[in-house]
């Protein structure tokens, strides 16, 4: 999807975060033997000063494509040499969304009002909360889904933040850390997905406000220093879990180069001239941090955001050499990229696809794997799309993660409540 909360919307999201949540209604209980007296007992034991979301049952929908591929790991087989090297899944932040009315006047305020009271995160320790994302956890995985995306939604929050979350959704990285709580959530929001039998998760930074570097007009040493203590703290719960996992330091973060339009239609990129210096330095150093202290080997460095327009679909592909830089010199590339790929009227998933493989191409850099860490939900037209793109360029796409929004909803970024359906990718072999 576009960016998660975009600066248009950032400051309206402040004021309806800000506003206390719904009275929690618990229900019953969903699971039978042990997972349902740890859950239960870990639920009932939470406690809150702020009342937590509304909690509702979810219609969650059984597994719908008795004839898809087998739901082994590997799919690299018979029809499916031109498909994803594993079994791809969702990305996973809120375990519901409330209905929008098309109709509504203001449908930007009324989308975010519909996701933001159930952020995994915020809400993790509330009382039934865990127990309906177990049970939705369950049920992806049932549907043949391997691996998840996830992560932190964070700001420095700009007034009290209850059990370190600002609203129902974002969550404190003040300092650096997460509140206690928040971070206990976490560790065992990451301790479920693995005993669920997950295989692998995408973790995304999701900094937000003015958290996130794609807005700086400036460099700001302060906040730097905020997100990459964050990560930093993050990445050992990451260790601990015991998941296989990789990071996206920056979620559609990949910024570009600077460049210009010349006469007759063509253009000029200069590849190591940032188009936003504040953002270029910020990935640039906090890259060079993170391969410092961690490698590059888990990580796929700051992921690429859906662009029509080709000239800077160019540009950003081109701005690797400077992003990747470290200090002596040499470069040091994320063994995996990471690609936002969303279709639409004017330009399909296939040739956004497609123009980054070329223009990757371009700059030798046409070996290493990619994943979709998002597209539209259980979409026939973005499956057949991708697979095209495969067999056209022969890349190797290590898997797939789709985002819970429907094709054709204009003004949400969020309105699929439970995604599991996950059936137009499984017959394309994601």
């Amino acid at each position: 999807m576009p960016r998660l909360i975009s600066a248009l919307v950032m400051p309206l999201f402040l004021a309806l975060a800000s506003q206390p949540a719904a009275a929690t209604q618990v229900p019953g209980d969903v699971f039978g033997g042990a997972a349902a007296a740890a859950a239960t007992a870990a639920t009932a034991a939470a406690t809150s000063s702020r009342p937590g979301p509304e909690l509702r049952r979810l219609p969650i929908p059984p597994q719908a494509c008795p004839d898809c591929p087998a739901t082994a790991d590997t799919v690299f087989v018979n029809d499916f040499q031109n498909s994803a090297l594993a079994r791809g899944g969702s990305n996973l932040l809120w375990f519901d969304v409330d209905p929008v009315d098309p109709a509504d006047p203001d449908p930007v305020t009324a989308c975010i009002q519909a996701r933001d009271p159930y952020g995994i995160l915020a809400n993790y320790h509330r009382p039934g909360v865990r127990v309906q994302v177990l049970e939705l956890l369950s049920a992806m995985r049932a549907a043949g889904q391997r691996r998840l995306s996830t992560g932190l939604l964070h700001l420095r929050a700009p007034g009290p933040a209850p059990e370190g979350s600002w609203g129902g959704t974002l969550v404190d990285s003040t300092g650096g850390r997460l509140h206690p709580q928040v971070e206990a959530n976490l560790e065992q929001f990451l301790a479920d997905i693995n005993a669920t039998g997950f295989d692998e998760i995408l973790f995304r930074y999701f900094p937000q406000g003015e958290n996130t570097a794609i807005e700086w007009d400036s460099f700001s040493e302060d906040l730097y220093q905020e997100n990459w203590q964050l990560i930093e703290r993050t990445q050992g719960l990451l260790e601990a879990s015991g998941l296989v996992f990789r990071t996206d330091l920056l979620v559609e973060g990949m910024p570009r180069a600077w460049f210009t339009t010349l006469p007759g239609g063509n253009y000029f990129i200069d590849d190591d001239r940032p188009a936003n210096r504040a953002w270029s330095d910020y990935a640039q150093r906090l890259w060079r941090d993170y391969v410092a202290r961690f490698g590059a080997e888990r990580s796929v460095g700051f992921s690429f955001v859906t662009d029509s327009n080709s000239v800077r679909t160019r540009a950003r592909v081109r701005h690797i050499n400077y992003v990747y830089r470290m200090a002596d010199g040499s470069r040091v590339l994320p063994p995996v990229f990471a690609f936002d790929i969303y279709g639409g009227d004017s330009v399909s998933d296939r040739t956004i696809f497609e123009r980054h493989h070329y223009a990757m191409a371009e700059i030798g850099r046409d070996d290493e794997s990619w994943i979709v860490a998002e597209s539209w939900f259980d979409d026939a037209t973005t499956a057949g799309d991708l697979k095209a793109a495969l067999e056209t360029t022969g890349r190797r796409l290590e898997y797939f993660t789709q985002w819970p929004l429907d094709r054709h909803v204009d003004d949400c970024g969020v309105n699929v409540a439970a995604p599991v359906a996950y059936e137009a990718y499984l017959r394309q072999g994601f």
